[in-house]
């Protein structure tokens, strides 16, 4: 007897008989023990139906790798970017950004690995102008001009949009 579970769901006769479909009910995963490890904590979070267990159980996952599995894994926006913001491997990071459908995960991670290059770069360039300062200091007579430049510039740099 083939029944529509839909109507099955709202009370029709014969409610009584029918199993939902497969996929149709799903139940929740039970807590991991307190000391599982971090990749079965991992799994349960993926798989949890519940948005705010999901969260809570996110707090006992540890390491990139498993924090990029429950980012990938995971059927809620808000857990999947609080995965994603824990992450620091800049490899993973690149790897989510390309791969992830989620908008939000997909900026962050993006906006990670700017910045992340911004302040490379401000440290390269810094590095620079101080060697710059020491060879305008070591060459008499110091010309101002040049030693304001440098300063215009090294004062530019800590203007970064690092947060």
């Amino acid at each position: 007897m083939n029944k529509n579970f839909v109507f099955v769901r709202l009370g029709s006769p014969g409610a009584k008989e029918a199993a939902p479909p497969p996929g149709a009910a799903q139940v929740e995963p039970k807590a991991p023990a307190a000391d599982a490890p971090p990749a079965v904590w991992a799994e349960a979070t993926a798989l949890a139906t519940d948005r705010t267990l999901a969260l809570d159980w996110l707090k006992h996952v540890t390491g990139d790798e498993l924090l990029a599995d429950v980012v990938m894994r995971s059927r809620f926006a808000e857990v999947r970017l609080a995965a994603a913001k824990r992450i620091s491997d800049k490899a993973v990071l690149r790897r989510l950004s390309e791969s992830s459908k989620d908008k939000h995960v997909h900026r962050h991670c993006a906006d990670r690995l700017k910045a992340g290059r911004q302040e490379t770069e401000r440290a390269r360039r810094s590095v620079d102008l101080a060697a710059a300062v020491r060879t305008l200091l070591d060459a008499p007579p110091v010309a101002i001009n040049h030693l304001l430049e440098i300063e215009k510039e090294l004062v530019s740099l800590g203007k970064g949009g690092v947060e």
